[in-house]
Parts: structure tokens; sequence; C-alpha cells
């Protein structure tokens, strides 16, 4: 072997080592930080109704998964279960924590899920989904909030071995056209749909907690006064424009995702009426195309 081959082995052997050095370097620093960051959690976890809720909802949502018997609550950190927290982010709390306040994330590459108990408790009343529902339905959307938002940070830890999709529909142009992350929050609510298509009671809270969303969003955007009083989806059959598609931000509107829920919970075994009664709206959601 002559000089100048030695040279260039032993070249590469050094960028080899510094390399492994480097990866090794930022493995550990990662690894700290989420560690410390689960130290912070466990110190603002809270034990009340939405941790209870959350942990009641986490058996259905990992069922057939590689977490099914590898979870936890509020717990120490385990890099092979999924570690989910309940936390209640305060003023002069960890700093760590402010990016959760009245939020629910998923650090998908450590299987660790951390939600904020303000966005549990009280989400759906500030967006004016509980207006004119009975006390029974109050209490089974609150429930049915907690499982759809635990699952689906569950199916952003997933995503990467267990894709779900929802099927075909005249909106697919418009989520096509959508960003990355829209179609990831999409298929990550698809994996709730999914996960408790099994479960009669559950799966009919999704439903029901995404048709009265749907309705508040609707409203919210129309104004109740341009809508007519029916059961199930409530607008406007005569006009073609006055449901539209935004792809602004980060998150697909809730009008969409909610659309998205009911219309893959309809494609589910006994759910034809469901599936009818989106369809009118999912066309006009999807710019007329049938």
């Amino acid at each position: 072997m002559g000089p100048l081959v030695r040279k260039i082995a032993s070249g590469a052997a050094f960028c080899a080592i510094c390399f492994a050095i480097a990866c090794a370097l930022a493995l550990l620093i990662t690894t700290l930080r989420v560690r410390r960051l689960t130290s912070d959690a466990r110190h603002a976890a809270v034990h009340d109704r939405s941790a209870a809720g959350a942990r009641a909802a986490v058996p259905d949502l990992v069922r057939g998964t590689r977490f099914e018997d590898r979870w936890q609550v509020n717990g120490p950190y385990r890099r092979d279960h999924l570690n989910l927290y309940v936390i209640r982010v305060t003023d002069g709390g960890a700093e760590s924590l402010a990016p959760f306040r009245d939020n629910c994330s998923a650090v998908a590459r450590w299987s660790v899920v951390i939600c904020d108990a303000a966005l549990l408790d009280s989400y759906l009343d500030r967006r004016g989904v509980f207006a004119g529902l009975v006390a029974e339905r109050v209490a089974s959307a609150r429930e049915a909030f907690v499982s759809w938002t635990v699952g689906h940070e569950i199916g952003h830890v997933l995503a990467r071995d267990e894709p779900a999709h929802f099927k075909p529909s005249a909106l697919n142009d418009q989520v096509a056209r959508a960003s990355l992350g829209h179609r990831q929050e999409l298929a990550a609510d698809a994996f709730v749909v999914h996960q408790l298509a099994g479960d009669a009671v559950r799966r009919l809270a999704i439903e029901n907690l995404a048709l009265d969303l749907l309705n508040s969003e609707i409203r919210r955007s129309v104004g109740a006064e341009n809508l007519p009083h029916t059961a199930g989806v409530i607008f406007d059959f005569t006009n073609q424009h006055v449901v539209r598609y935004f792809d602004r931000g980060t998150h697909p509107e809730h009008i969409v995702r909610a659309a998205r829920i009911l219309e893959a919970a309809g494609e589910l075994p006994g759910n034809e009426s469901l599936r009818e009664m989106m369809k009118p709206l999912i066309v006009q959601m999807g710019g007329g195309r049938r």
C-alpha cells in the first residue's frame, strides 16, 4: 500500500471516528434534554379528571400496536414505553413546558406525549360546542375529546411504523395540495377512528363529538342565522360555497378534521346512514365534484 493510499485510509478512518463521536454526543444531548423535559412534566403532572380520562382512553388507543402492554401515564421516562404526561402549565413553571401551554404534542422519536390539562378541560367550552346540548351529551363529548386528542398524538408517535390514511374522497385534491403537516394531522385523526372501530360506545362518542364540533365550526364560520334548522350536519344545501376548505397555518381547520373523521367513520360496517349524511357536505367542501 502506497503512502498516498495510507494517508487516504487514515483520513477516512479519522473522519469516521469523528462522525461517530459527533453522533454519540448528539444522541447524549438529546437524551438528556428528553429526560429533563419528562422530569419537568412529572413535576407538573396532574391526577385529576383529565388524567383519569386519558388513562382510561389509552388501552383502546394502543391495542394492536407496539405499545399495547407498554405505556404509562405520568411515570418516570421509559424509552421502550409510550410515555403520556397530563400536566398543568403555570406561570413560573419550568421553561421547557411553555410550548405545551393549552396544547397537546408528541415528541414522536422518544415516544412522549404531553398534554396540558387546560386544553382537555376547556377547549370545547371555548369553541361553543356545548351550546344546546343535554348534560349527558356534554359529558360524553368531554370524554371523547380526551380520546381524540390523546389518540391523535399517539398516532403521530406510531406514524413511522403504522401510517393511517383516509379513503379517497372529494376532499383529496385539496388535501393533496396541502402541506405535509396537514396530511400528517389528518392521518393522525384517522388513526383514532380506526383504533376505536371495534368499540361501539367510544366510536359513537367520537362521531357525536365530531358532529357537534363540525356544526359549531360551521355556525362560527357562516353564522347561525344563515343556516337552516335540520338534524345531522347543519349547512345550507342551496349554497355550494358556504363552507370552504382553507389550508392556512400548520393544522387543517377543524371543519375539515371533523368532516374527515365522520367520513372515515362512515366507511365502517353498519355506518351507512352516517356515510350518506356526510356525502353532500364532502362534495360541497371538495368544490362540487361527485
